[in-house]
């Protein structure tokens, strides 16, 4: 529709004047919305609508060489504009791969540290447990056997009772320390059978080291639901 006006606007104007550059605008359009293929079309169809309207309009003849170098520089402003247009094409989706590979690294990354975090946090609680129930167990069962050791002391009246008593002190002072150190790490509170098993876990290493029958009776449905209790 734009070619068949520009040549009836060229047939109205006369063959004096040239509507040739006017019919880079179809042509463009043709090339940039479509390819180099449907750009030539219409760079013919142009030339077609420019020769008649001006033999129309009057003018004794067209020029093969006119017409010759009206088809070459259509057809070399066609493939120059085509070209651009995939160049562009080409930048344009480049830019869209790179930055889908971007957002596939990002949520690589994102998954890594998630993974990093829930293993650190994984660590923490098995040493935050291992002190609570292994070093923590180990001290107080040391501490009651301390205990022990200075009131046999007492009992006889050794001059080493104060040295007993520094003892159970230094190793009520190693419990504190491990308790919280443990908590930093690990909360048993926060677990659902944290206190049972640490009770089950103390009453077995008293009966292993002290060969005193101890045992632990408590309900499996006992929650510790505030660290103050």
């Amino acid at each position: 529709m734009i070619t068949a006006g520009l040549g009836y606007v060229d047939y109205l104007t006369g063959y004096e004047q040239t509507f040739l550059l006017f019919y880079l605008v179809p042509i463009g359009l043709a090339t940039w919305f479509g390819n180099f293929w449907i750009g030539f079309a219409f760079s013919m169809f142009s030339i077609v609508a420019w020769v008649v309207s001006d033999v129309v309009a009057g003018v004794p003849t067209v020029g093969l060489w006119n017409i010759g170098m009206a088809i070459g520089s259509y057809a070399v402003f066609t493939s120059l504009l085509s070209k651009l247009r995939t160049l562009l094409n080409e930048l344009d989706q480049r830019v869209r791969d790179r930055t889908a590979a971007l957002k596939r690294e990002m949520a690589e990354r994102e998954r890594l540290d998630q993974e990093i975090a829930e293993v650190a946090d994984r660590e923490r609680r098995r040493l935050g447990q291992n002190l609570h129930d292994g070093l923590g167990q180990h001290l107080t069962g040391t501490a009651l056997a301390a205990q022990v050791l200075r009131e046999k002391l007492a009992d006889r009246s050794a001059s080493e009772v104060a040295d007993a008593d520094k003892v159970v002190h230094y190793l009520e002072e190693g419990i504190d320390l491990t308790r919280n150190l443990a908590r930093g790490f690990f909360s048993p509170e926060l677990e659902a059978d944290g206190l049972n098993v640490a009770l089950y876990g103390l009453a077995a290493n008293i009966t292993e080291r002290f060969r005193v029958p101890c045992t632990c009776s408590a309900d499996d449905a006992v929650r510790v639901g505030d660290a103050t209790t």
